[in-house]
């Protein structure tokens, strides 16, 4: 899931969230640490002036690190946060 507002700067903030129900500290850890993965290659290409927050839902526990870069990089394109392709 993802969540984004406008600020009033010229900054990309990022959060990201994993409740306890997903599992033990290190089970959320992990998936903390791939969704950070995921997202990083795209800082370039995603529009500044805009604070996200990604959460992480149950699923991505057993999800494919790809399949977790395509769905972080659907969410971004379906919100319209990528930057227009030349």
């Amino acid at each position: 899931m993802l969540l984004f507002t406008r600020n009033n700067t010229n900054k990309l903030h990022v959060g990201i969230t994993v409740s306890k129900k997903i599992g033990n500290s290190v089970v959320r850890n992990r998936v903390k640490r791939r969704l950070r993965e995921s997202f990083r290659p795209m800082i370039p290409i995603v529009k500044s002036g805009y604070n996200i927050i990604l959460i992480a839902r149950e699923p991505v526990v057993h999800e494919e690190f790809e399949n977790i870069k395509n769905s972080v990089r659907e969410l971004l394109r379906k919100a319209n946060l990528l930057k227009k392709e030349d």
